[in-house]
């Protein structure tokens, strides 16, 4: 029993007389009755309305955890499959490139030809326009221009040659797969009867690195070139009496040289 009851049980018990109570004090008792009743009903509803609204807060704060945890989860879901993704196609990628490319000697080489146009390269000083064709050379995807001075090519195994129509000059493109230019060079040495200079090759000057090797007499040599796992070998010959002509023509040739 609360202290407020049990002063009401101690005021009523006051009033119990042996005569009966008169209608005034019955009202006022009623009265008092009534308002303690209203009082404990606010408060009642007081507490509820409290109680209420502290639930439907906290329901809130977990809805809104919830919701942006899943967000979260979603999110780090989305990177590793997009991660996943990206390796899947990268490896894909990396088999295409693998399967276009055979192993050394199981297919034969082949060219495609491409537009002829007209360029300036510099002869002795000198700014000259001259005719250049564009190649390709598959399956290796090596891509050059070389002068027409050196005519239409011949393909023979894994080499392309291409002769000038007065035969004073000649040039041959072969393709040494899966190997490196120090161990093309030894088996070229072992055939050569002489070589007068070594020029080292740098990206500097070409399009990768390489070696240049070469004899004065007759006017000969072979540039060596590392193209991604491949070596490109270019030989060259021509008369001394288009020698400054061919030699520049040649290099350009070289500088050409390109992986698609």
């Amino acid at each position: 029993m609360s202290h407020e009851e049990d002063k009401w049980k101690k005021e009523l018990q006051s009033l119990k007389i042996d005569k009966k109570l008169d209608s005034a004090t019955k009202d006022n008792i009623r009265s008092s009755l009534q308002k303690y009743a209203k009082n404990k009903k606010k408060i009642k509803t007081k507490s509820f309305y409290l109680w209420a609204s502290s639930a439907a807060v906290l329901l809130v704060c977990v809805v809104t955890f919830i919701y942006f945890n899943n967000q979260q989860q979603t999110s780090w879901q989305y990177e590793e499959d997009s991660a996943a993704m990206d390796q899947a196609m990268e490896g894909t990628e990396e088999m295409e490139r693998t399967d276009q490319i055979p192993e050394a000697g199981s297919l034969p080489l082949s060219i495609v030809k491409g537009e002829t146009e007209e360029t300036s390269i510099i002869i002795e000083d000198t700014e000259q326009t001259t005719m250049v064709t564009h190649y390709s050379i598959e399956p290796y995807r090596f891509s050059y221009q070389i002068d027409t001075l050196f005519g239409t090519p011949e393909i023979d195994g894994q080499t392309v040659t291409y002769i000038a129509e007065t035969g004073e000059a000649s040039v041959s493109l072969q393709v040494e797969p899966y190997t490196t230019i120090e161990q093309v060079q030894y088996d070229y040495e072992q055939h050569t009867d002489q070589t007068d200079a070594i020029d080292i090759l740098t990206e500097d000057d070409y399009p990768y690195d390489g070696l240049h090797q070469y004899q004065n007499q007759p006017p000969q040599g072979d540039y060596f070139l590392q193209v991604d796992q491949h070596v490109l070998v270019i030989h060259y010959q021509y008369e001394e009496k288009i020698g400054v002509e061919a030699a520049a023509k040649i290099h350009e040739l070289v500088q050409s040289v390109q992986a698609f």
